[in-house]
């Protein structure tokens, strides 16, 4: 399931519709080879934030405040041992989305949030592989592929 998430409401959308309404909203995210600006590691089979990844959000945010950033793009992974991956991203991407907007990111800022499972996995496509669980944030770009 795909979610967009503008002024804190989230609209649902098929992938294709979710990929048109970005690139026509913010056109900068059509850039074909985007790199995300931070990543956020999880443990195996939870959604859960480590210390560590929650100050790696807490860089996001502190970037994100002084770019004077307009969108945050969040897309979840997960490796291929790790039951229902496309569930599991999403709420990975969703619990990343919750740091930082208790982290102060300001409601102006538009944060969309997408679950991918397993795909294109980072790592080995060996299951359990902890390189592919996943958070990648985009600061201002979308991902390759929207």
């Amino acid at each position: 399931m795909t979610g967009i998430i503008a002024a804190r409401r989230i609209v649902f959308a098929s992938a294709a519709v979710f990929a048109a309404t970005l690139v026509a909203v913010f056109p900068a995210w059509a850039e074909p080879d985007a790199r995300p600006s931070y990543l956020v590691f999880f443990d195996f089979e939870v959604p859960n934030l480590t210390e560590k990844a929650v100050e790696t959000v807490a860089a996001a945010i502190a970037r994100a405040k002084q770019e004077g950033a307009k969108s945050i793009f969040l897309v979840g992974y997960a490796d291929g041992a790790e039951h229902h991956p496309e569930r599991l991203s999403c709420k990975r991407a969703r619990a990343a989305r919750d740091i930082l907007v208790r982290g102060g990111i300001d409601s102006e800022i538009t944060i969309a949030v997408q679950g991918r499972g397993f795909y294109k996995p980072l790592g080995d496509t060996r299951e359990r592989e902890p390189q592919n669980r996943f958070v990648a944030i985009y600061i201002g770009v979308a991902p390759p592929g929207h």
